[in-house]
């Protein structure tokens, strides 16, 4: 075990300030929590919640169904990442309706679907555009280059959300936010930064296990002066 890591668990472990709730917002945080085991690191004074977790799982019930209906009434063939195919709708998936006879195609990337279009220009094509910061802008560039190429049968379905909001609306549930260190990468710190004149406390967050028990630690050691606060501990992370 590293220097770091050794470190971080015995600030964790020797914490013994007032009671915190510590949120992370992100579904790749969430999983690789749970993965190393690092709840069961934390004092009983420490609780750490699951926040909205990945956009998939917020997404609309009405979305999935405004999906559907393109593909089984309007006959568009609607492309989309494999995760959302089994969300349910009100009555059915996407694999239901797929399973139906419309045309549902799972691609890796919104550029695939452009390119799908190209290939079949007697189809109308919509990408599901579903996501936060880290993957609206490629599709925003699959837009972008359908136009250029002048590829009229591809659109999208958008259900695209933005991580201020989700600070922002769970505030009330936490002291203290990891915040991801992906979406921090693309649209800087100064959202969160900010956040701490509302009294909304944090640290940014990466994703392995020196990473995460890090902000952790620098979570439990700046608590205890009881003064908002936010703390980039993601290297990979600048200050616009």
């Amino acid at each position: 075990m590293n220097t770091a890591i050794m470190k971080a668990r015995d600030i964790i472990a020797g914490y013994r300030g007032p009671k915190l709730r510590i949120m992370e917002v992100c579904g790749t945080h969430t999983h690789e929590i749970f993965r190393l085991g690092i709840r069961s690191l934390l004092p009983e004074n420490v609780a750490l919640i699951s926040g909205p977790g990945c956009p998939v799982c917020v997404t609309p019930v009405s979305y999935i169904d405004e999906a559907i209906f393109l593909a089984e009434e309007r006959h568009a063939t609607i492309c989309t990442f494999g995760d959302l195919v089994r969300v349910p709708g009100t009555e059915k998936t996407l694999a239901d309706a797929r399973s139906r006879g419309a045309s549902i195609q799972v691609v890796y990337t919104p550029l695939d679907a452009v390119t799908y279009a190209e290939e079949h220009p007697r189809e109308e094509v919509v990408f599901l555009s579903v996501g936060f910061e880290t993957t609206t802008p490629s599709a925003c560039l699959a837009l972008k280059r359908a136009e250029a190429q002048d590829i009229a049968n591809f659109s999208l379905l958008t259900a695209n959300k933005t991580m201020p909001a989700a600070y922002e609306a769970m505030a009330s549930h936490t002291d203290a936010y990891l915040y991801p260190g992906h979406v921090c990468a693309i649209t800087g710190t100064s959202q969160p930064e900010s956040l701490t004149k509302q009294g909304i406390s944090g640290a940014v967050a990466g994703f392995t296990a020196s990473e995460l028990l890090t902000a952790l630690a620098v979570i439990l050691e700046k608590s205890r002066s009881g003064e908002p606060f936010f703390v980039n501990a993601y290297p990979r992370v600048v200050r616009p």
